[in-house]
């Protein structure tokens, strides 16, 4: 049993003389990396459990697994729209990825990509839309790339959920 005791010891003084050699100030570098930006990798994410009503902002990419009712402004980021998303309302972000089913307006500053088992119904404004060969649209379709910024004015749309049809 004490050879046991004294074999794990032992490995224990070598991880830590390794540890320590790695650690010598000079193995390591005097350059800083740079700032992560925070916004540019935060994902938030909404699972398929959960149901959202009302209005979502915010500054970061979003990806949406449930039900969401209502109006989501991601100006300038990412939305992604899961396979098992449910989405009745209005849009608008930098781009939107559709895997699942939205019903509502999309305004893109960039583009909209709707893949091949997705269902889209409503108005898509964008400067570059991408439409998978199979994806179901019912929709009309405007392209304009000539804001300042790229894509169209963010500020021009409506973002009333009136007319949105209601979760069941």
């Amino acid at each position: 049993m004490s050879q046991v005791f004294d074999a794990l010891k032992k490995a224990e003084q070598v991880r830590k003389s390794r540890t320590q050699t790695e650690m010598r100030p000079e193995r390591l570098s005097t350059t800083s990396p740079p700032a992560p930006d925070p916004a540019a990798d935060t994902l938030a994410y909404l699972g398929p459990g959960l149901r959202v009503t009302g209005q979502i902002t915010g500054d970061g990419h979003l990806q949406i697994d449930g039900r969401v009712e209502g109006l989501i402004s991601l100006r300038g980021y990412r939305l992604t729209i899961g396979q098992t998303a449910h989405v009745r309302a209005n849009i608008v972000a930098g781009e939107v990825v559709v895997h699942g089913e939205v019903d509502g307006d999309l305004l893109a500053s960039d583009r909209i990509e709707i893949t091949k088992d997705a269902s889209v119904t409503g108005k898509l404004t964008c400067a570059r839309i991408v439409i998978e060969d199979g994806a179901y649209i019912k929709a009309a379709i405007q392209m304009d790339g000539c804001s300042a910024h790229g894509g169209p004015e963010i500020e021009s749309m409506s973002v009333g959920t009136s007319s949105l049809p209601k979760l069941r």
